[in-house]
């Protein structure tokens, strides 16, 4: 399960995502298109899959509102 959180107010910025959803199914797809399935497998000792939460966090950086601007350009957010 992933949660991202604003870290001044401590609240989430969008539901949690549980391990077993499967919305982010689309983002390994185009991982594995691209060719990065094996270096990421070589990096983190996992296999690109929507089980993990590194497709979650993008999925929520890409998918709420104003999420992205948050992590990027002020550091405001935490993840678990």
């Amino acid at each position: 399960t992933t949660i991202v959180w604003d870290k001044k107010s401590g609240k989430p910025v969008y539901n949690a995502i549980v391990w077993q959803c499967r919305r982010t199914a689309p983002i390994c797809d185009q991982l594995k298109k691209k060719g990065l399935a094996e270096i990421i497998q070589k990096k983190t000792g996992l296999v690109v899959d929507a089980y993990f939460s590194g497709t979650k966090i993008k999925w929520i950086l890409d998918n709420v509102s104003g999420v992205r601007e948050k992590a990027e350009k002020r550091f405001e957010l935490r993840f678990e």
